[in-house]
């Protein structure tokens, strides 16, 4: 069997409803020289008969995980099977638009010290509806609109902020992918932790200014699903990242978003009515970075249930990642632009 050039892992967990969109935006692919391995971390009937529906195509490929493993780890799991030498991952609930991997494979092909390939994205509803504001709003905040087209100068400084997002319209050198990075404490934040880490390793990243995948914003996601524990991911990511050399100002920059993401821990955990966990990540927080949201918090974790209410309600109206995002689409609302041909 003639081995693939690229190996796209479309990671599977219940979200049947969307699964055969993903699929069939693979398939759609002007570049045909791939493998689509469907790796499903719930051992689902519904994903595998939706995945029986193309088996015509000897490209696509169910595999199963006899247990739950988690996103990086059911990743990993698929890794250990792929055949191509570039791979990209996409999730069940999001596109590529049709000639993503043609549009982002030649700078890996050209350039052997080249480890990624990556581009923008839009921001679509659970109906395929784009969200121009919210698709604007957050290529800015990631800091895509800042640069061109062509091999990023600072790769590290633009995934540190969410840039490079793994899984999100990004092509990568398998052979550049570690073993040791594949941990199951990334959780959900696995593209974040990847992106960082290629973006670390020696090679070159090269970024293409279009958007090349959509990414589906839905009531039953990941990033919706309301649980406090989810962000301890970004909080080992952070974590991890205080041991490694870097300048002083992403030094900086590092320990604010782990002080930021251990609050948003903090304020999770009081409001699933859980004070004493909430008052420890709080603790963590300040002893990071010293800051008023936590040291509110703090005080909160002693006071009666009713008061706690008020307060989780004030720190919510001050969240931090999600309210630098609302501010920037309401700075977008007056002037939209789109990019322009590559």
């Amino acid at each position: 069997m003639k081995t693939p050039l690229v190996s796209v892992i479309l990671t599977a967990f219940k979200h049947s409803q969307y699964l055969d969109a993903a699929i069939r935006s693979v398939l759609a692919q002007t570049m045909t020289d791939f493998e689509l391995v469907v790796t499903d971390d719930a051992d689902s009937k519904t994903t595998r008969r939706s995945c029986h529906r193309f088996w015509q195509d000897r490209r696509v490929r169910y595999r199963a995980n006899s247990q739950r493993l988690g996103a990086l780890m059911n990743i990993a799991s698929a890794l250990r099977e792929v055949r191509g030498e570039f791979v990209t991952i996409l999730n069940d609930d999001d596109q590529m638009e049709p000639d993503m991997l043609e549009a982002l494979l030649p700078p890996l092909m050209k350039n052997a010290n080249c480890v990624l390939s990556v581009g923008d994205r839009w921001m679509v509803d659970s109906v395929d509806r784009p969200l121009p504001e919210l698709t604007l709003a957050t290529s800015r905040m990631r800091g895509l609109q800042s640069i061109g087209k062509g091999f990023v100068p600072a790769p590290f400084d633009l995934a540190l902020r969410g840039g490079v997002l793994i899984g999100m319209g990004a092509v990568f050198r398998r052979q550049a992918l570690r073993k040791e990075w594949l941990v199951p404490q990334a959780q959900g934040a696995y593209d974040f932790w990847l992106g960082v880490q290629l973006c670390c390793a020696e090679g070159s990243v090269h970024f293409l200014p279009r958007r090349l995948m959509r990414y589906r914003v839905h009531d039953i996601s990941e990033s919706a699903r309301p649980d406090p524990e989810k962000i301890q991911g970004e909080i080992f990511i952070f974590e991890s990242l205080l041991k490694h050399p870097m300048t002083m100002t992403n030094h900086v920059y590092v320990k604010k978003q782990l002080a930021a993401s251990l609050f948003i821990l903090g304020r999770g955990r009081l409001y699933f009515k859980n004070p004493r966990r909430a008052r420890q990540a709080f603790v963590r927080s300040l002893r990071v970075h010293c800051r008023l949201k936590p040291l509110i918090g703090f005080g909160l974790t002693f006071l009666p249930d009713f008061v706690q209410r008020f307060g989780i309600w004030f720190l919510r109206m001050t969240r931090d990642i999600p309210h630098r995002i609302a501010r920037t689409v309401r700075a977008c609302k007056a002037q939209q632009t789109e990019y322009g041909p590559a």
